[in-house]
């Protein structure tokens, strides 16, 4: 299932809702110490149950590079695909492939793109418009 996000009358695509589960499991497993939510609120709760209103998308914006920045400090191999079944592996290789070195080179989309990329291309839009931000699935 695809999955992108929505600000307004723009979406981004996000690819498949495996990485994005993937993306939120890492954070939590690894900068959270498993308490989603305890360090990064309005990605982590807000955002992650499907929308950050407009009133937190400043914040989301710090924490998001601080997530990023925190990311670097750990090799794309401890990638957590599902924090609930941490014995779950990306099913594809990628690592040590293409300067994919951090965890925070680890989430890229099949085009290319960085999924904090399209993040924050999302979070800078919903400022602009003053709109909140939607995980929607396709």
């Amino acid at each position: 299932m695809a999955v992108e996000l929505r600000t307004g009358n723009c979406w981004y695509p996000m690819g498949g809702r495996g990485l994005l589960h993937a993306f939120f499991s890492t954070i939590a497993y690894h900068l959270e110490d498993g308490n989603r939510g305890s360090k990064y609120p309005s990605i982590m709760k807000e955002l992650y149950q499907g929308e950050l209103c407009w009133d937190n998308v400043e914040h989301a914006l710090c924490e998001l590079r601080d997530i990023q920045n925190e990311m670097k400090r750990y090799n794309a191999e401890q990638i957590i695909w599902d924090i609930n079944d941490l014995s779950k592996r990306p099913p594809w290789n990628i690592h040590n492939e293409g300067g994919i070195l951090t965890l925070s080179d680890d989430f890229i989309l099949i085009s290319g793109v960085s999924l904090f990329d399209v993040f924050q291309n999302a979070l800078v839009k919903a400022k602009e418009l003053k709109t909140s931000v939607r995980i929607v699935t396709l």
